[in-house]
């Protein structure tokens, strides 16, 4: 095998290392808990490593404040929270509301490196001996038709390493 072969070879065999790592499927899950006095503690969890945006719809009677975020990764507006989030694994922040809101907050993400979007499912609400069913349903992300852009690295690099290895030895091929 020629050396410029062997290279290649092990340049495929690095892309397909890590397309097949940042392949990873995302998904975002609330919980809620009781902190004193009509205030809740929102914990948002995100599985994976990701830059994304998740933006929480809250209802008229709900007020939110300090947010686990720096200020520029955040943005209140009316009954919207949007969030700008760069590898964090839980984003918190706090709701005074005259009811529980376990329920009536509904939210949405998008992974903005794959595209994959889906629903925040709701987590533990931290109430003993409360059993609510969630209001949305559980999803880690939207299908997508055809092969994703990871898969298709990875397939192209296979095929680059196979072609590479059988190639008969002795020079060009006519």
């Amino acid at each position: 095998m020629k050396r410029g072969h062997l290279i290649a070879g092990i340049a495929c065999l690095a892309v397909l290392v890590l397309t097949a790592q940042g392949a990873e499927a995302v998904s975002v899950e609330r919980s809620v808990f009781h902190a004193g006095n009509s205030t809740y503690r929102v914990v948002l969890s995100i599985s994976g490593e990701t830059v994304s945006g998740i933006t929480e719809s809250l209802t008229p009677d709900m007020t939110v404040g300090d947010v686990s975020l720096p200020p520029e990764q955040f943005q209140v507006n009316g009954q919207a929270l949007s969030l700008a989030l760069i590898s964090e694994r839980e984003v918190t922040y706090m709701v005074k509301a005259s009811r529980y809101p376990a329920g009536n907050i509904s939210g949405t993400w998008v992974d903005l490196l794959s595209g994959e979007q889906g629903i925040v499912s709701e987590g533990d609400d931290g109430v003993p001996g409360r059993v609510d069913p969630p209001t949305t349903p559980a999803a880690t992300g939207t299908p997508r038709a055809g092969l994703s852009f990871f898969s298709l690295m990875a397939a192209l690099s296979l095929a680059t390493v196979i072609s590479t290895a059988f190639r008969p030895a002795g020079g060009d091929n006519p």
